[in-house]
């Protein structure tokens, strides 16, 4: 849900839910349609798509259906993204995109020959993947601090 609608989980906007049923969305933006539905799931949301006056059986259904066009065609990125000998930019996506599908239940994409790259992508000083210099990050030799949290609320922050 928003927060126009107090948070309220299983709300839809169909802004949302036609955003993340279209079709023909590249790269990252179909891993997060299908992080869409597997959060549904989770939340036990039976009417993403609308169709609340549906049974539940024919609504699952449709839902898979979506979960395997979604990850039909980012199985097939991931082949062009091999066929291209894995480019540098384009590591985080793939393995994004083997996390979701499988978590999905595609276990296809559990191939030895992808684990095997993606495990000489590994920084062999330090075993993180990626930038691990990356200013961004707290440095490793930093020690952890605990830090008072105060949670505010969105709509109360000041802008």
């Amino acid at each position: 849900g928003t927060w126009n609608d107090y948070g309220l989980p299983c709300l839809v906007s169909s802004t949302c839910r036609n955003l993340m049923t279209a079709f023909g969305c590249p790269d990252y933006s179909i891993s997060h349609q299908l992080l869409y539905f597997l959060i549904a799931e989770l939340k036990k949301c039976s009417n993403v798509l609308g169709a609340q006056r549906r049974r539940e059986s024919h609504i699952s259904f449709i839902v898979q259906d979506y979960k395997t066009i979604f990850c039909s065609n980012i199985m097939q990125r991931n082949l062009q993204i091999e066929d291209n000998d894995f480019p540098l930019h384009l590591h985080d996506l793939f393995v994004e995109n083997i996390m979701v599908c499988g978590l999905a239940g595609f276990s296809e994409f559990y191939e030895t020959r992808w684990l095997e790259n993606i495990l000489t992508w590994q920084e062999t000083t330090d075993g993180c993947f990626g930038k691990s210099n990356n200013s961004a990050y707290t440095s490793v030799k930093e020690p952890y601090k605990l830090t008072e949290h105060k949670r505010v609320k969105r709509r109360e922050k000041l802008l």
